[in-house]
């Protein structure tokens, strides 16, 4: 036994002197394969709370961006509709003149709506186009408003094509209405009164410019004073046809009663045809056209 040793029990261990526990240490250094082998640290449990704040925060700052985003577009919107308003006063402006032009009663003294129309027709050509911004437009009321206005201004210059047709179809009635009537003093002069058969043929005379009145092209402003007019020249063939079968039948004074009866028809003529009448029937679709010229130059300039 080494001296330097203590005394102990028989049977007894000596005790670890390099401090460690042969029961719960590992060794120090791998045994055999597991050396080779790298271990992962240990996992630390995730932080749900703070994953649930970055979320909403994410969240939150792509709402910003979108909101931001679609202001934007609206506002860029909004600036397209003042860009077009802006420019269609102006081609919508220059249309007063022209319409002066194009007063009825004007254009029946002066006969020319061809320079007033070449006007009109350079400033529709000349109209801006609001551009389409799709879905975005319906977000902006100032661009709705304007898609409504560009739709109203389309239509004023259709509705101004068609009343200058319409002119153009009063003054080639005038036209041939006058011819008729320079003609009919002539036609009247021929009538034999003794004679039933050249009376006879100027009823057939009168019953063909009723039907070729009746055929003629007009505004829709003068359908009844077209059909007054066939009323008349209809009623005169009929006082012409039968002042013919009553001198057929033997009544000599047959000719001064159709007379009394012709010169009635014949002054009903001259206030229908008259151009004060024409024009009178043609200013309320004048009036609508400057009174929706002036709205539309208004809100334009809004």
């Amino acid at each position: 036994m080494n001296p330097t040793e203590p005394n102990l029990p028989p049977n007894q261990p000596a005790p670890n002197t390099s401090g460690g526990s042969t029961g719960d240490k590992k060794p120090l250094f791998p045994k055999g394969d597991d050396m080779f082998i790298i271990r992962p640290p240990a996992k630390k449990p995730l932080d749900k709370k703070a994953i649930i704040i970055v979320s909403l925060l994410s969240f939150l700052g792509l709402v910003v961006l979108v909101t931001v985003l679609v202001f934007s577009l609206i506002g860029s919107a909004s600036g397209l509709a003042n860009d077009y308003r802006r420019l269609a006063f102006i081609q919508v402006k220059k249309l007063d003149t022209p319409l002066k032009d194009l007063q009825p009663l004007t254009v029946l003294n002066k006969r020319d709506i061809n320079q007033p129309i070449k006007t009109i027709t350079l400033s529709k050509q000349s109209q801006p186009s609001l551009e389409n911004v799709l879905v975005v437009g319906d977000w902006s009321a100032r661009y709705k408003e304007t898609v409504t206005l560009q739709s109203e201004v389309n239509s004023h210059y259709s509705h101004i094509e068609n009343y200058h047709k319409d002119l153009a179809t009063l003054i080639a009635f005038d036209d041939n209405t006058t011819e008729i009537l320079l003609n009919e003093p002539n036609l009247a002069a021929t009538v034999k009164p003794g004679d039933p058969l050249s009376i006879r043929t100027l009823s057939g005379s009168y019953e063909g410019y009723a039907k070729a009145i009746d055929d003629m092209a007009a505004p829709h402003e003068m359908t009844d004073l077209k059909k007054q007019l066939v009323t008349v020249f209809r009623t005169k063939s009929t006082i012409y046809l039968n002042w013919a079968r009553s001198l057929e039948a033997g009544d000599a004074t047959a000719g001064t009663l159709a007379a009394q009866k012709l010169s009635q028809q014949t002054a009903k003529i001259a206030p229908l045809v008259a151009d004060q009448h024409y024009a009178t029937l043609m200013n309320p679709s004048y009036q609508k056209l400057t009174t929706q010229q002036k709205s539309l130059e208004n809100r334009l300039a809004q």
